[in-house]
């Protein structure tokens, strides 16, 4: 049987929080690496994308037994790992692992607050 699990939780950023859009021209001055921002509210946001790759990465460190970051650790993920993120086969005789989370973007839950505090400006 099939079916879908969904987990909720709240982000609370203690400290300075930065997730660059890349910025392909830049001139003298300016700000190289501006903050990732929902195009309809101008709002900050956490990209699911980069909420995926911390999860994976943390589980990496957990639960394979190679270095993070060399060749090996790539194609040596515990099955745990590939069972939930996807994995392409070593070679062609192995099949395809299908990913099984999808990630959202996460949106700044208090705007409003902080606009009733003042804030002009979202970033630091």
């Amino acid at each position: 049987m099939l079916s879908k699990l969904k987990i909720e939780g709240i982000i609370k950023v203690e400290s300075g929080l930065h997730i660059g859009d890349s910025g392909e021209f830049a001139a003298i001055g300016a700000v190289d690496s501006p903050v990732i921002k929902d195009p309809l509210t101008n709002l900050p946001i956490i990209p699911g994308s980069s909420l995926k790759g911390k999860i994976r990465t943390l589980l990496a460190k957990t639960y394979n037994n190679d270095s993070i970051g060399s060749k090996e650790a790539i194609n040596n993920d515990d099955p745990r790992i590939k069972r939930l993120f996807g994995a392409t086969p070593k070679d062609e005789n192995e099949p395809i692992i299908i990913g099984r989370l999808i990630f959202r973007d996460s949106i700044l839950s208090n705007a409003k607050e902080l606009e009733q505090l003042g804030a002009e400006n979202y970033t630091e």
